[in-house]
C-alpha cells in the first residue's frame, strides 16, 4: 500500500519559503504539496467556499436589482426635475438683474478701456535695405466703449506730438468732452487702464479729469489694473489692426486707412488724425501731487488702485478695489474768479534727428514717388 502523500499547512509552507530566502539554500518542495489540499485535512486548511455567506438565488438577485434600479431612477428624475426648475428660476432672475444693470449703465453709466498701441514704424516694406535704417514713429491711442463696443483711434506722428503726460491728458479730456456732450444723461464715467505713469496715473491726468468732472457735473473714476493682468478689450483693437497690416506702408496716411478699414461689424473704428496744433494743455493745476502718503514708508502713487473725481472738486482714492473711498490728503486749489482753460501745447512741429532724416531720405529709392515729398518736408535738426 502506497504511503499517503504528505500535506503541508499554510504556516509550514511559509516557513519553508522563508528559510529558503534567508539561507540561500534550495528547498525540495513539490508544488503539488502546496496545492493538493483536501477539504478538512490539516488544521490551517480553509475551504474557500465556507468563507462567503449564502448567496441569493438568481431570481431574488434580479428582482432586488430591478427594484433598486426603479427606485434610483424615480428619485433621480425627481431630483433632476427639481434642479432644472430651480436652475431655470435662477437663470431668469440673473438675466433680469443683468438686463436691469445694462439698461442703467447705458443711460447713466459709461464704461471705457484705453491704452496706447505699440509703436508703428513708417515706412514699412520688405526691402532689405531698410532693415537697419531708423524710421518714423506712428502712435495710436485707442479707446473702447464697453456699452456699445465702439472703438476710437487717435493717431499722430512723432513730429506732430510727443508722448508726454500733457498729450495724454488732452487726448482723454477731449475724448470724454465729446462723449458727455453727445450723451447728456451720463452721470458717471469709469475708465479702466494700466498703471503707466505718464499715460494714466499722474497729477497731469488727474487735473484734466477733475476739470471735466466739475465742468459737466459728473463723477469720473479711474481704475488701474494690476501689473501683469492688463489685458483689456481695447487690446483687441490693436490685434485686429496689426492683422490688417499685410501690405507695404509708405506714409502714415496708409496707417490711417488701415485703422478705418480694420473693422466692419458692429461699426468701423472712428479714427482721428492729430497734428501739433490739436494738442492742448491746461493753463493751471488743481493739484500738484497725487501721492496718498506723505512720510517715508507711506503708500506712493504706484500703490493707487483707483481715483475718483467729484463734482465738488474733491479727489478720492483706493489702494485696493475692495476698500472704501478715502479723501486724497493733498491740497486742491480751485480758482474762484478765473477758471482754467486749454492753451496750445506745441507752438510748431517737433524736429526729428538728423540721422533719422538722412535714413528716411536714403529709403526713397524703394518708395513710390508720391511719398517723396512727405519725407522731404519733415522738420529735422
Amino acid at each position: 500500500m502506497a504511503d499517503k502523500k504528505k500535506r503541508l499547512t499554510a504556516s509550514e509552507a511559509l516557513a519553508l519559503l522563508f528559510d529558503s530566502f534567508t539561507s540561500g539554500k534550495e528547498v525540495d518542495v513539490n508544488l503539488e504539496e502546496l496545492v493538493d489540499i483536501d477539504e478538512g485535512e490539516g488544521g490551517n486548511y480553509v475551504d474557500m467556499g465556507q468563507q462567503t455567506d449564502k448567496q441569493p438565488e438568481e431570481g431574488e438577485e434580479d428582482e432586488g436589482e430591478e427594484k433598486k434600479g426603479e427606485g434610483e431612477e424615480d428619485e433621480g428624475e425627481e431630483k433632476e426635475g427639481e434642479g432644472e426648475e430651480k436652475e431655470g428660476e435662477g437663470e431668469e432672475d440673473e438675466g433680469e438683474e443683468k438686463k436691469g444693470e445694462g439698461a442703467e449703465s447705458s443711460d447713466t453709466l459709461s464704461v471705457w478701456t484705453m491704452d496706447l498701441q505699440r509703436v508703428l514704424l513708417c515706412p514699412q516694406t520688405k526691402a532689405s535695405t531698410m532693415y537697419y535704417k531708423t524710421k518714423l514713429q506712428m502712435h495710436n491711442f485707442t479707446c473702447f466703449n464697453m456699452n456699445n463696443r465702439d472703438g476710437y483711434c487717435y493717431a499722430w506722428e512723432e513730429h506732430e506730438g510727443s508722448l508726454s503726460s500733457e498729450v495724454f491728458a488732452h487726448l482723454q479730456s477731449n475724448h470724454f468732452e465729446s462723449v458727455l456732450q453727445a450723451n447728456r444723461n451720463i452721470e458717471k464715467v469709469i475708465v479702466w487702464s494700466d498703471g503707466c505713469g505718464y499715460q494714466n496715473r499722474c497729477a497731469t491726468i488727474s487735473n484734466a479729469y477733475l476739470y471735466l468732472a466739475m465742468k459737466h457735473g459728473v463723477s469720473i473714476e479711474q481704475k488701474f489694473l494690476v501689473a501683469g493682468h492688463t489685458q483689456m478689450e481695447c487690446d483687441s483693437m490693436h490685434s485686429l489692426i496689426e492683422r490688417r497690416i499685410v501690405q507695404d506702408v509708405y506714409t502714415p496716411r496708409d496707417y490711417v486707412v488701415i485703422f478705418e478699414a480694420a473693422r466692419i461689424n458692429p461699426s468701423p473704428y472712428r479714427v482721428t488724425q492729430l497734428y501739433h496744433n490739436d494738442f492742448m494743455k491746461l493753463s493751471g493745476t488743481y493739484v500738484t501731487n497725487i501721492r496718498p502718503g506723505k512720510k517715508v514708508g507711506d503708500p506712493t502713487v504706484h500703490d493707487l488702485r483707483a481715483l475718483q473725481y467729484l463734482t465738488d472738486g474733491r479727489i478720492r482714492y483706493k489702494l485696493d478695489f475692495e476698500s472704501d473711498w478715502e479723501d486724497l490728503p493733498r491740497r486742491i486749489s480751485i480758482p474762484d474768479n478765473k477758471p482754467f482753460k486749454w492753451i496750445p501745447l506745441f507752438p510748431a512741429q517737433l524736429p526729428i534727428t538728423l540721422r533719422k532724416y538722412s535714413d528716411l531720405q536714403s529709403m526713397k529709392n524703394v518708395l513710390p514717388r508720391v511719398a517723396h515729398k512727405y519725407y522731404d518736408d519733415l522738420p529735422h535738426q
